[in-house]
């Protein structure tokens, strides 16, 4: 942890402590806590890795870094231990139910980031687990806390009590004379006075008059002179309630800033207090735990109390304290689907994958039981990769089908609908890497409406394996959801496999609860269905894993992967009816020695949780690198950056002309790139720990000198690969694909999220392995509408796939690649598909004429070809897009080519973004 993070949680802490203080206010009387115990503990609790809603807590404990949180308190718990403040001391404890087990994730927090001691009880015999637990307490607390549970405390179905003590027991460096304590006036305020014992002593200590807080300040230390007691005397003229005012967002961890050692006449009360405090009304009621116990029960918060405990006397001090909280499974009500209103009442998805290209199948039946119409809306998350194919309403028997128009006569055809005061579809982003298709539809009392969705993807080849994510999102619990999954595809199957359901955005820690049960049928070599229908007990359940409410329903991902049996050579081609597709992925291969410049934005806009992220991720990257390899570290803000690894030094280079930056460029001396030995591997690390963000962003320079250190030693002269990830809501994600399009790389987008380093360590695993480079696919038939032939890189568990059309009954193929061997020609093998290609090769090639678009100065050429192939095999894509016909309330609409425009009441617009 950087100081930065250190000061902004201690500022988090200290908004903590006012905000418990300011609502403890109206009760009156003598106040004394321990804000630092009740912080811990919250923050703890905060660590459940099932639990969703982090923003309660970021909210509560006025902390953003709820991870970093628990790294501060791992830090502070162990100085705690290991320095010379043996007199102060922490205890941690958790009671456990005698039938329950910690969940590991959790148990490893508790242990090893918050120092908890953890025992089994019967927390069913109230008595005794009271006894048992008030005696640990008052033994950590030299008997001064008492009865800090009571026998209300624990119920029945109580399953955790976690408890925390601080005690405080020190001499001052200097102690009181008992002979010059003497009974004096104590005032209360301007008005109202106490008669009091008051110790008595001149000395010298640090002290100063603060006239911004209106308030002396006085800093006594204690025999251990790591601690100290700092008091704040409000001036005769400045109530307490002022006072409070003007401590209110002090920096408490700089009040003693400005301080000298003066010779003060101190008069200090000597008193004892005892206080007690529930915190339970600050807590989320509806907070749902799932990730403490080791069991499918939900968790929730039933009582939090704390008990403090202080005596000042001539000696020194003693303060000690005490928080527990007390968890109980949840009695959130479990319903299941509507009986009433729009019901939903069967969902079927239903995908076909064969030749790595699945054809999927969204079928939604929705009733409406009222007496009045109500609008029915019908949502799907779709992949980014995916195309739109067909869009159909059945309505009272009658169906209404979308149709698909060049973008923009589709937008004048849909702005004509819009005049008419009807309703439309909208386009929205709610999962990662997705776009969303939306609909509405006036649904007449006691009326049926089925939705039916057709979205074609091909599969990519990911660390050797396929992926089919299916986005499961009805908006309620429905009696009736099935999903069903055939792959038959033309190589046999290696394995097949569905992962706990995902959410769709950040990774969840607790996977073992979202394991799917599904029905796997192996049918032969090459074929396999798989199904999964859970029922609304199990849609429950998942809806509160994954965090969502259960009115909503089960809202996930559903996800299968599998792979094949790989040709070892030059992969296979399948032929049929004129058209093929050549699958290329070898991994029998060893690794190429690689160059990797990482150029690392440490711009003001990384700052906080980002540039942590960053940081880690890096840590895990560089354990990856290989000896073989080289390696280089830009980073770009205002400046660019250049560090010499083998010296941890760094070099600057300042651009006075930011138009033409590198007119001068050849002037500067770059250092050396450094081979990656375990030594330069432990000397990166340290130049990433060094990292910062400040300063503006100059990302255009960094990369010009990442291209030349990597141009020192292309000897070659290859072209250098660039692959970028945009990070967070503000990253330019268009510029930086274009950039990668055009360089022989692509691009990633990265989510502001807690798992945020584990997908930058995912997307370098990706790049992580070059098996060949400088790869050309060579047809000796003759062959045309190819898509791409050429690649400059092939990467360990990807794919490198080619489509065309073909003449003749022969068709020998080969591929000229660079390998860790030098130059080899490898041979393909050709085989039959299991279904037609002709689709395969139109969205490839869509899909290749778009990217190129997106790359291409002048898209007039490429955006037509895209928008009359898109058209003939009725794809959504960017050019195109989806007309969604809606009936009136008297009559149907017909969506007949020739008479659309006429008769239009109503409409849905649809297009890739």
């Amino acid at each position: 942890m950087n100081e930065d993070e250190v000061n902004a949680l201690l500022r988090g802490h200290d908004n903590f402590a006012e905000n418990i203080y300011q609502s403890i206010l109206p009760y009156g009387g003598n106040i004394f806590f321990s804000p630092l115990s009740a912080h811990m503990l919250l923050t703890l609790i905060s660590q459940d890795p099932g639990y969703h809603n982090k923003e309660a807590f970021t909210g509560l404990l006025r902390i953003f870094e709820l991870d970093l949180a628990a790294e501060y308190y791992k830090k502070v718990l162990g100085l705690l231990q290991t320095s010379n403040t043996g007199t102060l001391t922490v205890g941690n404890k958790a009671f456990l139910r005698d039938n329950c087990q910690l969940q590991e994730v959790f148990n490893i927090l508790l242990t090893n980031n918050f120092s908890y001691e953890v025992q089994s009880l019967d927390l069913s015999k109230h008595d005794f687990a009271v006894k048992s637990i008030n005696a640990w307490v008052e033994d950590k607390t030299n008997r001064k806390i008492k009865d800090l549970v009571d026998s209300r405390s624990l119920i029945d179905s109580t399953r955790l009590v976690l408890v925390n003590t601080m005690n405080l027991n020190d001499k001052w460096a200097v102690p009181f004379n008992v002979d010059n304590t003497v009974q004096a006036t104590f005032y209360l305020n301007n008005n109202d006075t106490v008669d009091i014992q008051m110790m008595r002593s001149k000395r010298e200590v640090y002290y100063k008059s603060d006239s911004y807080l209106n308030a002396k300040v006085l800093e006594l230390p204690f025999n251990n002179n790591d601690l100290s007691l700092v008091i704040v005397l409000p001036n005769k003229e400045t109530t307490i309630a002022i006072l409070e005012d003007n401590l209110r967002g002090w920096d408490l961890v700089n009040i003693t800033d400005n301080m000298s050692k003066q010779e003060v006449d101190i008069s200090l009360p000597k008193f004892k207090i005892d206080y007690g405090l529930a915190l339970s009304e600050e807590l989320d009621e509806n907070a749902q735990l799932f990730g403490m116990i080791d069991n499918d029960e939900f968790l929730c918060f039933d009582k939090i109390q704390k008990k403090a405990f202080i005596d000042v006397n001539e000696e020194g001090i003693q303060a000690t304290s005490g928080v527990n909280c007390t968890s109980v499974p949840s009695k959130n009500d479990e319903e299941g689907a509507p009986k009433t209103g729009l019901i939903i009442y069967e969902m079927d998805v239903k995908s076909n994958i064969s030749n790595r290209f699945a054809k999927n199948l969204v079928v939604c039946k929705v009733k409406n039981t009222e007496k009045s119409a109500k609008e029915a809306t019908f949502t799907v998350t779709l992949p980014e990769t995916a195309f739109i194919t067909e869009f159909i309403m059945e309505l009272g028997g009658k169906s209404y089908k979308s149709y698909i128009k060049e973008k923009q006569e589709a937008k004048n055809i849909y702005n004509k609908a819009l005049a008419s005061g009807q309703s439309a579809g909208i386009v929205e982003a709610s999962a990662r890497d997705s776009n969303e298709f939306t609909v509405s539809v006036n649904l007449e009392p006691q009326s049926v409406a089925v939705f039916l969705l057709t979205y074609e993807e091909m599969l990519q080849c990911i660390h050797d394996q396929y992926e089919l994510v299916l986005n499961i999102r009805p908006g309620q619990i429905v009696d009736n959801l099935n999903v069903e999954v055939t792959i038959n595809e033309s190589r046999p199957l290696k394995f097949i496999e569905t992962p706990p359901l995902r959410s769709g955005n950040e990774l969840n820690k607790i996977e073992k609860f979202l394991k799917p049960s599904t029905d796997i049928k192996i049918l032969n070599t090459k074929t396999a269905v798989v199904k999964f229908s859970p029922d609304s007990k199990q849609q429950i359940k998942f809806a509160r894993y994954l965090g969502t409410s259960i009115s909503n329903g089960f809202c996930g991902q559903f996800i299968v992967q599998y792979s094949v049996e790989r040709d070892p050579q030059g992969g296979e081609i399948l032929l049929q009816d004129g058209y093929f597709v050549h699958f290329f992925a070898p991994n029998d291969l060893d690794p190429l020695p690689k160059h990797v410049v990482f150029v690392l934005d440490t711009s003001g806009s990384m700052n906080g949780r980002k540039i942590s992220q960053l940081k880690d991720a890096m840590m895990s990257i560089l354990n990856e690198i290989r000896q073989q390899d080289i390696i280089s570290i830009v980073e770009f803000n205002s400046h660019i950056i250049v560090w010499d690894v083998n010296t941890e030094r760094s070099t600057s280079f300042f651009y006075e002309n930011y138009q033409d930056p590198f007119c001068s460029l050849s002037e500067f001396k770059l250092p050396d790139p450094t081979y990656a030995s375990d030594v330069i591997i432990n000397k990166a690390k340290n130049v990433i720990r060094r990292l910062s963000a400040d300063g503006g962003t100059f990302m255009i320079g960094g990369l010009q000198i990442a291209l030349r250190l990597v141009t020192r030693l292309n000897f070659n002269n290859n072209k250098v690969a660039i692959f970028s990830l945009s990070f967070g809501n503000g990253a330019d994600k268009s510029f930086l694909r274009k950039l990668s399009l055009e360089n022989l790389g692509f691009s990633r987008h990265i989510y502001e999220a807690s798992d945020a380093s584990l997908q930058l360590q995912a997307f370098y695993k990706q790049i992580s392995s070059p098996l060949l480079f400088d790869i050309t696919f060579k047809y000796e038939s003759e062959v045309k509408n190819v898509t791409k032939t050429r690649f400059p890189i092939y990467f360990r568990g990807s794919e490198l796939i080619v489509s065309g059309i073909y003449e003749g009954s022969n068709f020998p193929a080969s591929i000229n690649c660079c390998g860790s061997r030098g130059r080899v020609i490898l041979k393909s093998v050709n085989e039959t598909p299991v279904t037609s290609l002709e689709r395969l090769w139109a969205y490839l090639t869509v899909k290749q004429l778009l990217e190129e678009r997106d790359s291409a100065e002048e898209k007039t050429e490429l955006t037509k070809k895209a928008v009359d192939l898109a058209l003939k095999y009725s794809f959504v894509t960017e050019v195109t897009s989806l007309v969604v016909v809606k009936p009136d309330e008297t009559h149907a609409v017909t969506t007949g080519e020739d008479d659309t425009d006429s008769e239009f009441k109503a409409a849905g617009l649809y297009h890739e973004q």
